[in-house]
């Protein structure tokens, strides 16, 4: 038996073990850096769907809560980035794939306006 198991579970003759529950950044560490963001994806990430937290719902959650208010008055069709202190930045230690190489982002140019 696996250490971290904690359970079985027996269905229609099949047994499963069932494990105790982990923190979603153990798995993507980045959710870590931000404040709520493990806290809802985790909401986001249920097996079944009557406890997922909905989208609308979760348009009220914490995460959002420090967007400039601007945010929240464009239009369907409006770009995020004509509201003045929305800016695109590279996360730390992230890298693209350029013609078949890897280039870090700071390294990467281009005419295309994103």
């Amino acid at each position: 038996m696996n250490n971290s198991a904690t359970a079985h579970h027996q269905d229609a003759g099949y047994r499963f073990t069932v494990y105790s529950p982990k923190k979603l950044r153990q798995a993507w560490n980045k959710l870590g850096y931000v404040d709520h963001a493990e806290e809802l994806a985790s909401r986001f990430l249920q097996c079944s769907p009557k406890q997922r937290i909905s989208a609308q719902t979760a348009l009220n959650h914490e995460y959002f809560s420090q967007l400039p208010p601007r945010l929240w008055e464009l239009t369907d069709m409006c770009s995020i980035f004509t509201v003045a202190t929305v800016k695109l930045q590279p996360e730390a230690g992230d890298s693209i794939q350029v013609c078949g190489r890897t280039s870090s982002q700071s390294k990467v140019s281009s005419g295309a306006k994103h």
